[in-house]
């Protein structure tokens, strides 16, 4: 009688763990397609700049490309990403965080950055 009682709750406590990780697993899947919902919105908006600028300025896909590695080099390594440095807040001169449109020490305002806005 015990040993099925003690089955009965390893039952019970292995079902709670297995849905635990089914809704884990759909919000791993519901992120997931969020996150190239925004890849795929991203793409797009780069490529219709692009075509737009190449058309207007008469720039080059190598021109592109070279000024890519330049921007990919300003951190120091090659590998296909940029690293944001620390940007200083212009009132106080404290470290600034993404997160938030006034400086969090002196309350100043952070001007506008494009690459802020997340689309």
């Amino acid at each position: 009688m015990f040993w099925e009682l003690y089955q009965q709750s390893r039952i019970h406590k292995a079902e709670a763990t297995a849905e635990s990780a089914s809704r884990d697993n759909l919000e791993i899947l519901s992120t997931s397609r969020r996150q190239q919902d925004r890849i795929d919105r991203l793409t797009l908006v780069c490529n219709a700049m692009w075509s737009l600028m190449s058309e207007v300025t008469g720039l080059s896909d190598e021109q592109l490309e070279e000024r890519i590695k330049d921007l990919d080099l300003s951190d120091g390594r090659l590998d296909g990403k940029v690293r944001a440095s620390v940007k200083q807040c212009p009132s106080c001169d404290r470290p600034l965080s993404n997160k938030h449109t006034t400086c969090m020490y002196c309350g100043g305002e952070i001007g506008a950055d494009p690459f802020r806005r997340v689309l």
